[in-house]
């Protein structure tokens, strides 16, 4: 019953700074350690990381979880133990420390296989290596982990709309009176509330899957995708799916204009999801170069107030963006703000005579490898 109170609680919407649920927190693990109630104060304690990453990100919780994991090693409880990992992993993703949350996802997945792990603890972690494969750009095999992800939260949906309708039809008989509606009552509300995480996180691995398609440069994918995968379609009318379906036609089309505006109608849809914003700033700036470059392409020297107006953005940005691009040798041209003019430069061709006198070099020094091997043995 504890347990079920504060997973209530912990939902709760606060303002930022309240301090009300983990004051609660910190008296109910107290209240376990002082009963000896170790089950409790455990469950508890993986309830509260839970909650901390979700709302508390920067709270520290390193002690917490390596007490846990240690205390789940004696106990040779794996199918905790995954769990933990799991949220270990979430915390260091959370503080951008992407290192050691590769390290604990490792750890919850060799856990995972020595246990019995659900359908929802599964996706979870098929959601989580998903999210650290698209950090290394890794899109082809963070899509797959997206797609069994949907999968396998879709077959949890089916599995417990099935035993809410079996739950529904079964009148509690053990208890009477208004104790019984109350535990009715407060098991549908549990369900619910279940079934809408489901949903929640269906919705995040659709998200994430349409991502990978465009950060892959597929933007005809995102559209195929929707249209084969009947779970991922039950989102399909959804705000963000369709600021992500607008923003795969302005890659196709190469219409920044449009893709700018996209940003700034969809951008509190976008913020929603850290993963989507960082991923989608970063197609930002590369269709900006691509764009900068489509524009220069036909000038030997052009002023840069007009390429600002042919991209559709302020002179300063433009500015910044043409100095990164020299600096990164993907632009070759030189920056006159003098003049207010960019001057593009010819590329020269690479000469082959380098690369056919390193390549000499190195067969001229094998045949010596060989020659003196050869001296060495007649030695």
């Amino acid at each position: 019953v504890i347990l079920k109170l504060m997973a209530q609680i912990a939902r709760i919407p606060r303002p930022t700074g309240s301090d009300e649920q983990m004051q609660l927190f910190e008296k109910t693990i107290q209240y376990a350690k002082s009963t000896g109630r170790t089950s409790l104060r455990q469950k508890l304690e993986i309830l509260l990381i839970e909650y901390c990453i979700d709302n508390r990100p920067q709270t520290p919780l390193d002690n917490i979880i390596k007490d846990l994991l240690r205390e789940m090693k004696k106990l040779d409880d794996q199918l905790t133990s995954t769990e933990i990992y799991l949220l270990q992993s979430r915390l260091y993703f959370s503080n951008n420390n992407m290192s050691d949350s590769r390290t604990a996802l490792t750890n919850a997945r060799t856990a995972a296989n020595k246990a019995s792990v659900g359908q929802m603890l599964q996706a979870a972690l098929d959601l989580q290596l998903g999210i650290l494969h698209c950090e290394g750009q890794d899109f082809v095999n963070a899509n797959s982990c997206f797609l069994e992800c949907i999968e396998s939260l879709g077959r949890e949906e089916d599995r417990r709309n099935k035993l809410k309708q079996q739950h529904l039809a079964t009148s509690v008989t053990t208890l009477s009176g208004r104790v019984s509606d109350t535990l009715v009552e407060f098991e549908k509300m549990e369900t619910d509330f279940v079934l809408a995480t489901l949903k929640q996180k269906q919705l995040e691995a659709v998200v994430y899957t349409l991502l990978c398609q465009i950060m892959s440069h597929e933007p005809d994918e995102v559209g195929r995708i929707m249209a084969k995968n009947p779970r991922a379609a039950a989102f399909k009318d959804h705000q963000i799916v369709k600021a992500l379906f607008k923003i795969a036609d302005a890659q196709k089309r190469r219409e920044f204009r449009t893709f700018n505006e996209t940003l700034s109608e969809f951008q509190d849809a976008i913020g929603e999801y850290r993963l989507l914003d960082k991923q989608v700033r970063l197609l930002y700036n590369d269709m900006i170069e691509k764009n900068l470059l489509q524009v220069i392409q036909p000038y030997a020297v052009v002023e840069i107030e007009h390429i600002a107006k042919l991209v559709g953005l302020p002179v300063s940005p433009v500015e910044s963006y043409l100095s990164k691009m020299i600096l990164d040798k993907t632009l070759a041209a030189i920056l006159d703000h003098d003049k207010g003019q960019l001057e593009v430069l010819e590329v020269p061709k690479p000469d082959e005579c380098y690369r056919t006198v390193l390549d000499t070099i190195e067969s001229i020094n094998d045949v010596v490898d060989s020659l003196y091997a050869k001296a060495a043995k007649l030695a």
